[in-house]
């Protein structure tokens, strides 16, 4: 988040556990301004985000893609490249009525009697959108130019979701 501190226009960082947040200000958003505030540094259990490039250079901490996030790009997925695999994804997100449960003292989450069935379902989910978004093929033409082959925006967060699971 962006905030006008007098002429100029500081960014607002956050992190969060279950008991708490943490808010800084500084001038940068991305690596500079995560090293001075030196949380991300240090960390070394898992941090869920929205799969930010700058975030996945701290390779010490588990990263995984917020379910918010992902629900998000599934909705402009279906919505703009008519996917319908989308849909099966947001239906078999875990906040289904009656499949969470509900929080107590830090707690919460699936079921465990659902996990197992959701974790295969969600796999199922993936393997079968990759097979529908193959990765593009090298034309003669593209033999010719340096860098990566561009993706598509549904292969990209298929890629983020498999490193994520």
């Amino acid at each position: 988040m962006k905030v006008a501190c007098g002429r100029r226009v500081e960014v607002l960082h956050s992190a969060s556990t279950a008991l708490a947040t943490f808010f800084a200000i500084h001038a940068k958003r991305g690596q500079v301004a995560m090293d001075k505030i030196g949380i991300l540094p240090k960390r070394i259990g898992w941090c869920i985000h929205d799969y930010w490039k700058a975030y996945l250079q701290y390779n010490q901490a588990k990263h995984g893609l917020c379910n918010a996030h992902l629900l998000r790009e599934l909705t402009y997925l279906v919505e703009n490249f008519r996917r319908p695999g989308g849909r099966h994804v947001q239906a078999a997100d875990g906040n289904q009525p009656g499949q969470v449960s509900r929080p107590s003292a830090g707690t919460g989450g699936l079921l465990p009697r659902k996990m197992t069935g959701f974790q295969n379902r969600y796999d199922q989910i993936v393997a079968e959108g990759l097979l529908a978004n193959p990765p593009p093929e090298r034309t003669e033409e593209r033999a010719r130019k340096r860098g990566r082959i561009k993706q598509t925006p549904p292969k990209n967060l298929l890629d983020r979701t498999e490193r994520s699971s």
